[in-house]
């Protein structure tokens, strides 16, 4: 089996997280996948 990672993006608004996550998602070297997560207060 392939070692699999985890990459967390946080980060407060307006950061980049979207823009990092984009040019990262757009590399076909890294094969990633994205998964939307969410937290209630």
């Amino acid at each position: 089996m392939d070692d699999l990672l985890l990459l967390i993006v946080s980060s407060p608004s307006g950061a980049g997280k979207t823009t990092l996550t984009r040019k990262l998602l757009g590399d076909s070297y890294l094969k990633m996948m994205f998964s939307v997560s969410h937290t209630t207060r």
